[in-house]
Formats: C-alpha cells, sequence, structure tokens
C-alpha cells in the first residue's frame, strides 16, 4: 500500500481510541440519567472520559487531554446532543 497521509494515521489512532472507550468491559462506563420527569438512557459525562484517558492512556496532563477531545470532536467523533 502506498504510504498513508499524516491525516489518515491520526484518523486511524482517534478511531483505535473510540473503539477502547466503547468497549464493555474496560471503557467508559454508560448509564442511565434519571431527570425529574423522564430518564435518558446511555449517558456519559465529560469528566467520565477525562479519567477514562488519565487511566488508560497514562496521561498527565489535563492540556493533553483537552487537545484530544477537541480533535475527537472536530471530527465528529464525539458529539453531544
Amino acid at each position: 500500500m502506498a504510504d498513508e497521509s499524516p491525516n489518515m494515521l491520526v484518523y486511524r489512532k482517534m478511531e483505535d481510541v473510540i473503539a477502547r472507550m466503547q468497549e464493555e468491559k474496560n471503557g467508559i462506563p454508560i448509564r442511565t440519567v434519571k431527570s425529574f420527569l423522564s430518564k435518558i438512557p446511555s449517558v456519559f459525562s465529560g469528566a467520565d472520559i477525562v479519567q477514562w484517558l488519565l487511566k488508560n492512556l497514562n496521561i498527565e496532563d489535563q492540556g493533553t487531554i483537552t487537545e484530544i477531545q477537541t480533535g475527537k470532536s472536530m471530527h465528529n467523533l464525539i458529539t453531544s446532543k
């Protein structure tokens, strides 16, 4: 295969991290949040993501985590509704 663009290498790395985040056993914990009149299924918080990244990617600098999350958001790998 021909040399891949640097962007493709970055996308593949981001997709790998997303796949690890989605693992049922070791991924980010998913909950149902109860509101006053409703329940919201399949929810995780930004704090859950930060804690998972600190634990699983051996990142010590929260600035690095902010850059990672910004990149994922920019490429629509993580969205909020």
